[in-house]
């Protein structure tokens, strides 16, 4: 996976979940932690969005504290990573970003296809009124 490819908000948030893990002795990032990164993040677009829903966002943040206080606590050095299920879901974030990213590619050339004829109708039709006028 190439997190290089997801925004830069999302490349925050994912480094801020893997703290938020990190400060609570998970061995996992789960979902639950990103959320609370996404939550957290300043001027990001999750809070607007919950708010616009009808979600409060301080009982989601109240309630995901309490899922993340019931994950295991694992002491020493221990390698963080991301748990299955956050693997699965950021996996399918990225082919449906992928997919985004085709379709964009392929309204841009056919705005750009479309543009071309545009420009050699307008010219073919600047020629003949030329020529008339001669």
């Amino acid at each position: 996976m190439n997190y290089e490819q997801f925004t830069l908000k999302t490349q925050d948030a994912l480094q801020s979940a893997s703290s938020i893990a990190q400060k609570n002795d998970h061995s996992e990032i789960g979902l639950e932690h990103i959320l609370l990164a996404l939550l957290q993040q300043q001027d990001g677009i999750v809070p607007p969005i919950f708010e616009r829903i009808g979600v409060s966002v301080p009982q989601t943040l109240q309630e995901l504290n309490l899922l993340l206080n019931k994950y295991p606590v694992v002491t020493g050095n221990n390698q963080i990573s991301f748990s299955a299920q956050t693997q699965k879901v950021l996996s399918k974030a990225e082919v449906e970003m992928e997919n985004y990213q085709n379709f964009i590619e392929e309204r841009w050339n056919y705005s750009a296809e479309q543009f071309d004829e545009t420009v050699r109708n307008f010219t073919k039709l600047v020629n003949e009124a030329a020529s008339f006028h001669v």
